[in-house]
Order: C-alpha cells, then structure tokens, then sequence
C-alpha cells in the first residue's frame, strides 16, 4: 500500500493536498499557521518561490521551520522549475543538489521530480528517494495546450516506465474536449496498470472539474488552494474537501 508520512493511501480518493508558496521564513510561519485551521490531507512545500535564497544548506533551514510549525502532516517537496510553470531558473545541476538535500532531509516524506529533466540526473535522485523508502510523484506539466489522446497516453507510458511511486501529468486545455481527454486517458491507464497510482489534471477554469471529479477516472490525488494557489484552477480547500464527499 502507498503511504506518504502518516497518509495510507485507502479510499475514498482523492487526497487533498495544498501547496505551501512562501517566499521568505516569515511567509513560511504565517502559512503554516493558516493551514493550521484549514482542511487537506498532505501539504506540498514550493521551494522554488523562495528565490534567491534557495541552496542546499538552506533547504535544511525552512524544513526546520516548517516542521516545527507543522509537525504531522504529511509533506511533499517540490521544486518546480520555470520550464514546468514553476520559479525556479537555475541549471539541472544546481536542481539536483538542492532536491538531493531535500531527499536527505528526515521532515520530507515524499519528492517530486520532473520527468523532463535530463535522466542522467533524475536517475540517481529516484535511487536515493528508493533508497530511503521515500515515494516519488514523477511529474510533468504542459501550461500552454492538451496534446493529442494519443500524445497523453504515450506520455503517461513513457513516465510509467520510469516505475514512480506516483505519475503526474498536468495540462492546459484550450477546449472542453481537452478536459474530456485527460479523463478519458486517466481511465484507460488506470484499467491498464491499476496498481499504478495516478494524478492526471486539465488546469485553469475550464478544467477545474478534474479538481473535483478526477478520482471519478483513477487520479488519487488533487491539489486546492490553501492560503495562495499554486497553479490555475485550483479551488479554496476547505470546499474542495468537502465537495470530494459528493462525487
């Protein structure tokens, strides 16, 4: 069974996860003390919106911080790079490190890659995560269209293949057919793999179905708003949790 922290990944689904985008240490503790009285079942830390200041040693700062804020919840890290609507700009080397410490890091309980960097790199990172029984949510992100039905399920194999705790795929849908088509793929992969735990999202308004609905077509996880959202769509949580109780 998957299980991130103290979170068994059991029905019912979906999972509700908020992003924590702090940009400063400050920023950090007034989030983790609003998401102290909101609804959600793991929180995803953004690291990349702090900037600057981001590096490998200070990664063990802001964990400390956060943990000690937030002490039981399960905690995903993400550091989410401007090629995959994220703010971090910086080479895959500098990425690797700093996600390499986080991998290190006992407050971290799951970490996100993303499919598209180089596997030279990604490789070593997922071998680490194995390594300390940590789950991966291999993900990828198309902000600008929905490709093909065929191009999602090529995508969604090719990243099945990599074996991921988890496999993420996110886009842009320019036309309600594009919000059809995630559903349509993320049914067709989970009755082909469905050992294989899945996250498939259509982003902005016009997808914002897939936010409420997705577990409907096998996604187990959905990400809401709990202080500022993170990317487009995303609704408030405490409505989205309650919500979920209905589909």
């Amino acid at each position: 069974m998957l299980t991130i922290g103290s979170l068994a990944f059991r029905p019912p689904f979906p999972k509700l996860c908020v992003p924590i985008t702090a940009t400063s240490r400050e920023d950090l503790q007034s989030q983790c003390q609003a998401l102290q009285h909101r609804k959600y079942d793991l929180i995803e830390f953004r690291y990349d919106y702090f900037g600057a200041a981001m590096s490998a040693t200070h990664v063990h700062t802001v964990l400390a911080t956060l943990r000690r804020e937030l002490p039981h919840v399960p905690l995903l890290f993400t550091l989410r790079t401007e090629k995959e609507g994220g703010k971090y700009a910086l080479p895959e080397i500098e990425y690797a490190k700093i996600t390499q410490a986080a991998l290190a890091d006992a407050a971290v309980d799951a970490i996100d890659l993303e499919y598209t960097m180089s596997p030279a790199l990604r490789t070593p990172l997922c071998r680490q995560a194995q390594a300390r029984n940590l789950p991966v949510i291999l993900s990828f992100h198309n902000f600008r269209e929905t490709p093909s039905h065929a191009s999602v399920q090529q995508q969604l194999e090719a990243m099945y293949a990599c074996r991921p705790a988890i496999t993420k795929v996110a886009y842009m849908p320019q036309t309600p057919q594009d919000v059809l088509t995630v559903f349509q793929c993320s049914l067709q992969f989970t009755r082909r793999h469905p050992q294989a735990p899945l996250i498939a999202l259509s982003m902005g308004n016009l997808g914002r179905i897939t936010r409420i609905g997705g577990a409907v077509f096998g996604s187990i996880i959905t990400f809401a708003d709990g202080v500022r959202p993170s990317a487009p769509g995303q609704l408030p949580a405490d409505l989205l949790y309650t919500l979920r109780d209905y589909v």
